[in-house]
């Protein structure tokens, strides 16, 4: 890939990041407002999406062709992702919920009786 193609690459990523960094600053300041979250949650959030689209920006502008920018937009979205999952009220994991629809809608997996040779 040359450099013309990360580039713009790069700047696809630094925007889409952008948009999902204010969506979910954006529904957690609604939840701040119904008084389901704090603000002082609302700003650690804010700051975890916010500040990395900034960093990530200003190194676009010093080397927009940069490999450095999609690693740190992966490590900056994983860890903003870590927060709002540890810190979430419920969470069930999808391979979880899928592996447990997939035993509940299989009978011989419900009755424990899926290892026997005689089924």
């Amino acid at each position: 890939m040359n450099y013309n193609e990360t580039a713009k690459i790069n700047k696809v990523t630094i925007l889409c990041h952008g948009i999902i960094s204010g969506i979910i600053s954006a529904a957690y300041l609604l939840e701040v407002l119904k008084g389901s979250r704090t603000f002082l949650y609302f700003a650690l959030i804010a700051l975890l999406s916010l500040i990395p689209v900034v960093a990530e920006y200003m190194l676009y502008r010093k080397k927009p062709g940069s490999d450095i920018i999609r690693s740190f937009v992966a490590c900056s979205y994983a860890l903003l992702y870590a927060v709002a999952v540890f810190t979430a009220a419920v969470y069930l994991h999808p391979a979880n919920a899928y592996c447990n629809n997939i035993v509940w809608k299989h009978r011989l997996l419900r009755e424990g009786r899926c290892g026997s040779r005689f089924d």
